[in-house]
């Protein structure tokens, strides 16, 4: 009876394993299959945010295209008038026509690349613009004293003290 026990334990532990083993496969297949599942989510989460992208490109495109043609028509109508102009009227309006190129041009190059962070900000020039000095209190003698002779020391010998007070009033 002891060889039979022995026989019946060795078989079970034999079918335990084979068991454990098959369980090992069964739950590895269904977690493939789950993480197979959390990867095609993805990929159609990843698929929508391009095609929104996508989307959001055409219409910055379609916008840009739009405002050149505006920009275009504009720009006929300018130069139409410019013809009647004087010349320097005519300079301005030129100038002001490339600047607004440059513009459409990065404009362009904006919608064209991925928006990047600004790395550079530029440094405000410095004003060249001075404000007038301040009104004068000061009142030039009258025009019958001699100016050169008010500008000559007086000799030694014709020296004299002469005491001045002063009012005591505010220059506020």
């Amino acid at each position: 009876m002891d060889a039979s026990i022995e026989k019946m334990i060795t078989s079970f532990s034999v079918e335990n394993k084979e068991a454990a083993n098959r369980a090992t496969v069964v739950w590895k297949a269904i977690l493939d299959k789950q993480h197979m599942k959390i990867e095609l989510e993805r990929e159609r989460t990843e698929a929508a945010e391009m095609e929104a992208h996508a989307t959001a490109m055409k219409a910055t495109n379609k916008a840009t295209q739009l405002s050149l043609a505006k920009m275009s028509q504009e720009s006929k109508i300018l130069m139409t008038d410019m013809e009647k102009m004087d010349p320097l009227a005519r300079a301005w309006h030129e100038m002001y026509r490339e600047r607004i190129g440059q513009e459409v041009m990065a404009t362009r190059a904006a919608s064209a690349s991925p928006v990047a962070p600004s790395t550079f900000m530029s440094i405000p020039a410095p004003s060249m613009f001075m404000s007038p000095p301040a009104p004068s209190t000061f009142m030039p003698p009258p025009a019958t004293v001699d100016l050169v002779a008010a500008t000559e020391l007086p000799s030694a010998a014709d020296e004299e003290v002469v005491k001045v007070e002063l009012p005591m009033t505010s220059f506020m």
